[in-house]
């Protein structure tokens, strides 16, 4: 079982883990916290980036193209297009 670290709009990553007694495998940011950069800087640290909520096209797609690990969305449809 994987735990991910839940990150909603206006906290810190970092400062939330330093609370914690574990560091996660998986950080899961609300999609609008994320860059290009950001996503390589976790990833760098053996971080997997798995936004959420990430429901319309442009957006699934921003997030592909940051190279994500996954993609949380209610409309896994949409994500699938894309992928093919």
């Amino acid at each position: 079982m994987k735990v991910a670290l839940l990150v909603d709009a206006g906290e810190a990553v970092l400062g939330k883990m330093t609370k914690m007694s574990y560091v996660p495998e998986i950080i899961s940011p609300y999609f609008k916290l994320l860059d290009a950069k950001t996503v390589k800087n976790f990833q760098a640290e053996n971080f997997k980036i798995i936004p959420w909520t990430v429901n319309e096209v442009e957006d699934l797609q921003q997030m592909i193209d940051f190279g994500v690990d996954g993609i949380i969305t209610d409309y896994p449809d949409r994500l699938i297009e894309l992928l093919n």
